[in-house]
C-alpha cells in the first residue's frame, strides 16, 4: 500500500526533453510579439543616453571657454532626458550668460542658491562630472547623440498623441491625417532649423569679412545694381536674402519700374 504522503503530494512534472522550449518562455514570446515580429510593449523606456548627457556636462566643465557658447547655440535644454542633468545644464547656461567663471565650485554654489543641489544628487554629482570623460575632445559626439535620442522621443510622443486622437475621434480621419502630417513636418522643420544655426564665431567672421569688403570698395555698389544710380546709392544694390517691396498707389508706374530693373 502506498504511503499517505505520496497520495497527498502532487505528481512531479515530467522532465523536459533537451532542446524543448519552456512553456513560460513560449507564452511570453508569443504574447510579447505581433505577427510582424515587433514588440508592442508600451512600457519600454524612451530612447536616451545618460552617459552622453554626463559627457556633455563633463566636457563643458573641463573646457568652458571653448564649449559653453557652442552648447548654448546648438543644444536645447529639453534634449536632456535625466532631470538632474537638465537642471545642471540650465545652471551652466546661466553662468555663461552672466559671464561668471564656470567650474565645479561656481556650479555648486549656483546650485545651492537655486536650491537644486540636493535634487541633482548632492556635491558628489558635481565632483563626478569633472572626471567622467578623460577630455573634452568628444563633445560634438556626445551632443549629437543627445539630439538623436531627443528626436526619437519627440517622434514617439507625437505618434502616441496621434494614436490617441485616432481612437478618440474615429469619425474625422481626414482631420486626424492632416494633424499627423503637420506634427511630423513640424518636427522635421525644427530639426533642420537647429542644424542650420551658425555659431557665434562664424557669424562674427562673416560680419568682419563684410565690413572689410565694404571698406576696400568704398563708393562702389556691393550688391546687384538696379540700373538707377540714386537708388543704388541708398540701398548699395540688391543683396541675397533681401525681400524688396515696391509699393505705391495704382497707376504710379510700379510695373514699369520693376520691369526696368529686371
Amino acid at each position: 500500500m502506498p504511503d499517505s504522503t505520496e497520495l497527498l503530494s502532487p505528481p512531479k512534472p515530467a522532465a523536459a526533453k533537451e532542446g524543448a522550449p519552456s512553456l513560460q518562455k513560449s507564452e511570453s514570446s508569443s504574447l510579447g510579439q505581433n505577427k510582424g515580429g515587433t514588440s508592442p510593449d508600451i512600457h519600454r523606456p524612451l530612447p536616451s543616453s545618460a552617459d552622453a548627457e554626463k559627457g556633455v556636462l563633463s566636457a563643458i566643465l573641463q573646457s568652458p571657454a571653448d564649449l559653453i557658447g557652442t552648447a548654448v547655440e546648438t543644444l536645447n535644454p529639453e534634449a536632456f532626458y535625466v532631470p538632474a542633468h537638465r537642471m545642471i545644464y540650465d545652471v551652466l547656461m546661466k553662468l555663461g550668460d552672466s559671464g561668471q567663471p564656470i567650474d565645479a565650485i561656481s556650479l555648486q554654489e549656483a546650485l545651492i542658491k537655486e536650491k537644486l543641489l540636493d535634487k541633482v544628487g548632492g556635491p558628489t554629482t558635481v565632483v563626478d562630472l569633472l572626471s567622467f570623460v578623460p577630455d573634452a575632445a568628444h563633445f560634438d559626439f556626445y551632443r549629437d547623440l543627445i539630439k538623436e535620442k531627443w528626436l526619437l522621443r519627440r517622434i514617439i510622443g507625437t505618434c502616441t498623441e496621434c494614436t490617441a486622437d485616432a481612437y478618440d475621434n474615429p469619425s474625422d480621419p481626414q482631420v486626424i491625417l492632416d494633424t499627423v502630417e503637420q506634427k511630423i513636418l513640424d518636427i522635421g522643420d525644427s530639426q533642420n532649423s537647429e542644424m542650420k544655426v551658425a555659431s557665434m564665431k562664424e557669424n562674427v567672421w562673416k560680419a568682419v569679412e563684410k565690413i572689410e569688403y565694404m571698406f576696400e570698395n568704398r563708393g562702389k555698389v556691393t550688391g546687384l545694381s538696379t540700373g538707377f544710380r540714386d537708388l543704388d546709392k541708398r540701398t548699395n544694390g540688391l543683396h541675397p536674402g533681401q525681400m524688396i517691396v515696391i509699393a505705391a498707389r495704382p497707376g504710379m508706374g510700379k510695373t514699369s519700374f520693376a520691369m526696368n530693373i529686371a
